[in-house]
């Protein structure tokens, strides 16, 4: 059952790693329509 286990843990290490390589290197783009919300005053702190 050990093996099970080590096999398992260094599946999620690649794809731990793999992920973490994407986020890095993932060209996203900036947004392209600006966006405006009106705050009423009563949630503004007094």
């Amino acid at each position: 059952m050990g093996k099970y286990a080590l096999i398992a843990a260094a599946a999620l290490v690649v794809v731990v790693i793999g992920v973490v390589g994407a986020l890095m290197f993932w060209n996203v783009p900036a947004p392209s329509a600006r966006i405006e919300h009106v705050v009423p005053d009563a949630k503004l702190p007094k």
